[in-house]
């Protein structure tokens, strides 16, 4: 076979529409470390906005990080599509409530694909939804991938206290070692997208968010006065606005995945007397009704 013909199989095999998947029980790493520098050229260094977007046919909203010229390698083409068939194998999971992601790649750009992911059970990001946008290097594995947070909301308050969590910022950089954006990069190219996934969820969206700020978490009050307040964040801007006006290329998804759990984060917000309980509550039952 000609490596032209190889070529055109690889990309036929990437042509897919996404792997809606169930993660193992959230773990309990060492903690991520502040994001506050880098030693590895592989980041979101400069910070991305409306101007370097690249608009993806097959996708309604635009891709955050800038289309790359050069072409995956056959090697990189190959580990996509080993991992696709991956996730394709895993047990499809919108009925479980804070496991469930679904990765989807972009059926014209290979290195392009966006994420969804439901925030864990018992953590301040239970019932919320949070999209991420990936692009795959032309040298992935041996290159970790570059990801996106895409942020719903902005606030003026400086360093964590603005974000939603501490290692996703509202730039869109994603900070965690493994994928070198803080200190010593621990990326390996064994690392599978589902534990890529598993990292991201159990390092981001912890119980106790303020742990993933080095020498911040400890003093019981404070932590539970940020978890509150990262809480009420979350409601307003990832489980309100979600529900209000779903991503456009998750719009199914959205409305499934809230209309299947709304009764159990109606409960948890009316247990904890949140003030956003009742437009919540709206605007679940209009989302439902569509």
């Amino acid at each position: 076979m000609h490596k032209s013909q190889t070529i055109r199989m690889l990309a036929m095999i990437l042509l897919i529409a996404g792997s809606a998947c169930r993660l193992p029980s959230q773990s309990r790493g060492s903690g991520s470390k502040n994001c506050t520098k880098t030693d590895q050229k592989n980041t979101l260094d400069e910070p991305i906005n409306d101007k370097n977007t690249l608009d993806v046919p097959d996708w309604k909203t635009a891709h955050k990080i800038p289309h790359q010229k050069k072409p995956l390698s056959i090697i990189s083409a190959k580990r996509l599509a080993k991992e696709q068939a991956i996730l394709a194998k895993l047990k499809p999971t919108i009925d479980d409530h804070g496991d469930f992601f679904q990765f989807v790649f972009n059926s014209e750009i290979q290195s392009q694909a966006k994420l969804i992911m439901a925030g864990p059970v018992d953590t301040p990001y239970e019932g919320a939804l949070f999209h991420f946008d990936y692009l795959f290097p032309s040298d992935f594995p041996h290159q970790p991938p570059l990801a996106y947070f895409r942020t719903k909301h902005r606030s003026v308050e400086p360093q964590y206290h603005g974000r939603v969590s501490p290692n996703l910022y509202q730039d869109g950089k994603v900070c965690l070692s493994m994928y070198g954006t803080w200190g010593k990069s621990t990326w390996a190219p064994s690392i599978r997208l589902e534990g890529q996934i598993q990292s991201l969820r159990s390092e981001s969206f912890r119980k106790n968010p303020l742990e993933s700020e080095p020498g911040k978490s400890g003093n019981k009050k404070k932590d539970a006065d940020y978890a509150q307040k990262i809480r009420s964040r979350v409601e307003e801007h990832y489980i309100l606005k979600n529900i209000e006006k779903p991503d456009p290329d998750f719009k199914d998804v959205t409305k499934h995945y809230y209309c299947l759990h709304g009764p159990k984060i109606l409960q948890r917000m009316k247990a904890d007397q949140s003030k956003f309980y009742p437009r919540v509550e709206q605007a679940l039952a209009k989302l439902c009704r569509s």
